[in-house]
């Protein structure tokens, strides 16, 4: 004895193979975007480890040149510019403006910006001098990689003032003073 009418049982085991095949084309579906997002989060992953590579390198790169620049200012002198405006530098006007150097075969660009003088700063070593602040932007850039770092930090160095001190003197030490990553 049959539970179903003979027509209405192919017509059932029909209906639940059409079910079951959408239910396997979905899974397929849900497998190939959980395999393309595991592909997608390791790519984003070294990136991040290229980017801190890169970070580190140059971080020890603008101290080293921070320093070079605290004894004898480097030529690539130039005017005030809004950090938001030199990150939009073309590779040509770096190439242009700044000085450079290289590391691990990647090439570096760096500018140097008066900001200032400090007729109230008083050097523990040195007498008759006052603080010149200078920022430095470091540009780095590496093609293979598709890097860019921009890093930027503010030094001091003794200099020469007529400009008499207005308010209270205060002790500086002449290197770095401050330090950040620019987007």
């Amino acid at each position: 004895m049959s539970h179903c009418p003979e027509q209405n049982c192919f017509e059932q085991k029909g209906f639940v193979l059409i079910v079951v095949l959408m239910l396997m084309q979905l899974l397929f579906l849900l497998n190939a975007c959980v395999i393309e997002t595991v592909l997608l989060l390791t790519k984003m992953g070294e990136r991040v480890m290229v980017h801190e590579d890169y970070y580190h390198e140059a971080g020890k790169t603008l101290f080293f040149e921070e320093e070079l620049a605290t004894s004898t200012l480097p030529p690539c002198l130039i005017d005030f510019i809004d950090p938001a405006v030199i990150t939009e530098k073309p590779l040509d006007w770096w190439k242009m403006q700044g000085c450079s150097g290289n590391f691990q075969a990647v090439q570096y660009y760096y500018v140097v910006e008066r900001s200032g003088m400090d007729s109230c700063a008083i050097f523990p070593s040195a007498q008759k001098t006052v603080a010149a602040w200078f920022r430095m932007t470091l540009f780095l850039y590496s093609p293979k990689e598709d890097a860019r770092i921009f890093l930027q930090g503010t030094f001091i160095r003794p200099g020469v003032s007529d400009e008499p001190c207005i308010g209270r003197q205060h002790v500086v030490y002449a290197g770095r003073q401050s330090f950040r990553e620019l987007d």
